[in-house]
């Protein structure tokens, strides 16, 4: 598989891979991946200012990559992946941006997701609400879950 420079521009036809905690897929609920897989960080100390964070699978070949910077080997095997089209993202009003990252390839973030926005209680927060919905439903279809750490490490408390 020829992977994409990370420089190129970004197309609709391009998969995003996003890294979702094990306690975010959830048995017995629809949508199977929660929204708050998608809900921006607005405390600690690495926000989601610009946006929350997914990676291209074009410039990364599988989520192995991301596997490996996860130092912890417990969180490595809590780590579940979705994956969801750019032009889905596009079509539901979202848009991608590129943002460079030194550790994993193909960084990239969804500006409508952000810290400022989550943190805006007079509309922004409803929009955002509304769009890691949409996004739930698109990364539970089956062929949009990649990995799901609870199939793979059976029954943990939630």
């Amino acid at each position: 598989m020829l992977l994409k420079n990370e420089s190129e521009p970004i197309s609709d036809d391009e998969w995003l891979v996003r890294r979702v905690r094990y306690d975010r897929f959830r048995d017995h609920k629809q949508p199977y991946v929660s929204p708050g897989a998608f809900e921006p960080r607005t405390g600690g100390s690495q926000p989601d200012e610009e946006g929350i964070s997914l990676y291209r699978l074009s410039c990364l070949g599988s989520v192995q990559p991301i596997v490996d910077f996860i130092a912890d080997p417990v969180k490595q095997s809590e780590a579940g992946f979705v994956q969801v089209n750019v032009g889905e993202l596009r079509t539901i009003g979202l848009t991608v941006r590129s943002d460079r990252d030194d550790d994993v390839k193909g960084h990239v973030v969804i500006p409508e997701l952000s810290a400022p926005a989550f943190r805006d209680a007079e509309g922004a927060r409803k929009m955002c609400r509304e769009k890691m919905m949409q996004l739930s439903e698109l990364a539970s279809r089956p062929e949009a879950i990649l990995r799901d750490p609870n199939k793979l490490l059976g029954d943990r408390p939630k």
